[in-house]
């Protein structure tokens, strides 16, 4: 039995399936055309009456359309009267037809599209992205939300399965976030220019790469080749002067040594400074789907302060309205594309050179942080430099509570572009190097106790 007719029959033999295609269902889809004309009846029917048609009703139907000639009402009542109940199971025939019509609506897609670039029109280009993008976005889920009292067994499952966390490869880190990075969640690290920020968007991109996840490293203030040569002296383990020194056939020998130990794949794309959006990043990940079957699991932004909006543009509105409206966009785009995004930003004019670094010293707008779902601050002075180490301190948390670990060092190498554990079993930080500008107070709440934040304005 062909899938188009597995769709035909449970749509007369399983109504519950029937009520959860019928609504993205056209005709265009089906390339029998016996078949065709029993969706075009079945469609005219369900939106007449609000209901799924029986085989015989659809029949005396045809009997009374007029495009339909007597040869095609006797194809229709044999081919209605063939179909027969259908075993398979419901999950996964409706998985295959939502895929099946994704196909067909790219196929239709493309096929308009031939036609709309034969008029030369203006804005064709335009009016071809729209197709493909709908064409892609083709989903048959319709949920109108979670009814607490009706759905308490989904909800007791959900609280008794694993999360699907990207692992970040560094213990301490992965202790903070309850085993790694969410998917659908804006994660960003903070400091002062030249504190590491890329640095550590490479380290993290490279370690999601190691554990055979396909990561997307969008850079806007370096060019993709200064990326990629972080991201070689990351995996490669050597130094940025030493590629030069490697001649091709060496350099060949590591990278296919490298494709046959890593099973991701790492896309870098680089866009100009300033004037890409979230919408730029969704056409980029609709072509990679499209040219190379890549679906990024990891979304990295060099960095957040560098894109522009696509709902304001520039100057019509203030820092703190662009840089909110951005990081929301971008958690949007994390959420509907299923990613863990990371990005970065920079400390305002007094977090430079600072031992220690506030949420409130975030540049821009402070609307930012409404948004994120983990926000890290990176310290750096010269005693830390000298040993290697970096402080992460906390500033907001979604995960788990922050005020368990608010500080804590870790090891990096600027040389291979590389963030590490310093000690597994001890983050503590080592006060002779960092003296915070104020100490931890906490309320006491009697079983648990919090930040005292009354101080910021929000």
């Amino acid at each position: 039995m062909s899938l188009e007719t597995k769709i035909l029959s449970n749509i007369f033999y399983d109504s519950q399936y029937a009520l959860k295609i019928l609504p993205y269902t056209k005709e265009e889809y089906f390339d029998n055309g016996v078949n065709k004309n029993i969706i075009r009846l079945i469609l005219k029917y369900f939106v007449q009456f609000n209901s799924v048609p029986n085989k015989d009703q659809i029949a005396i139907d045809s009997k009374e359309v007029n495009y339909l000639s007597d040869k095609d009402v006797k194809d229709i009542a044999e081919t209605l009267d063939a179909l027969e109940r259908d075993t398979s199971d419901r999950n996964w025939l409706v998985k295959k037809t939502e895929e099946f019509y994704r196909f067909r609506a790219l196929g239709s897609a493309i096929i308009k599209g031939a036609t709309i670039l034969e008029s030369k029109d203006e804005g064709n280009q335009k009016k071809i992205l729209t197709l493909v993008q709908d064409a892609l976005g083709v989903s048959f889920n319709n949920t109108i939300g979670h009814s607490y009292f009706n759905d308490y067994i989904s909800r007791f499952e959900a609280y008794h399965e694993k999360e699907d966390k990207i692992p970040t490869g560094i213990e301490a880190l992965d202790e903070i976030t309850r085993g790694g990075f969410s998917r659908k969640s804006l994660n960003c690290f903070m400091g002062a220019s030249g504190s590491g920020k890329s640095m550590i968007l490479v380290s993290c991109a490279c370690d999601a790469l190691r554990q055979g996840y396909n990561v997307l490293y969008i850079t806007l203030e370096m060019s993709d080749i200064r990326i990629a040569e972080r991201v070689d002296c990351n995996l490669m383990d050597v130094t940025a002067p030493r590629l030069s020194e490697i001649d091709l056939k060496g350099y060949s020998t590591k990278i296919e040594n490298l494709k046959d130990t890593i099973s991701g794949n790492l896309i870098i794309k680089e866009y100009p400074t300033g004037s890409s959006s979230v919408l730029h990043f969704r056409t980029l990940l609709n072509e990679l789907a499209i040219k190379q079957n890549f679906i990024p699991d990891v979304i990295c932004v060099d960095y957040i302060n560098l894109m522009t909006s696509s709902r304001y543009k520039a100057g019509l509105v203030n820092s703190y309205s662009m840089i909110k409206a951005i990081s929301e966009e971008l958690r949007g785009l994390a959420v509907e594309t299923n990613t863990a995004i990371l990005t970065a930003t920079q400390t305002n004019r007094s977090g430079f050179n600072n031992s220690d670094i506030e949420v409130t010293e975030v540049s821009d707008s402070v609307g930012l942080v409404f948004t994120l779902d983990l926000f890290l601050a990176l310290i750096r002075t010269d005693a830390l430099d000298a040993q290697n180490k970096i402080i992460i301190k906390q500033l907001k948390n979604r995960y788990s509570d922050l005020n368990k670990k608010p500080t804590f060092n870790l090891g990096f190498n600027m040389d291979f572009m590389r963030l590490y554990d310093i000690d597994a079993s001890d983050y503590r930080t080592d006060e002779s190097v960092y003296t915070p500008k104020r100490k931890m107070e906490t309320i006491s709440t009697g079983a648990r106790s919090k930040n005292d934040f009354g101080s910021f304005k929000f």
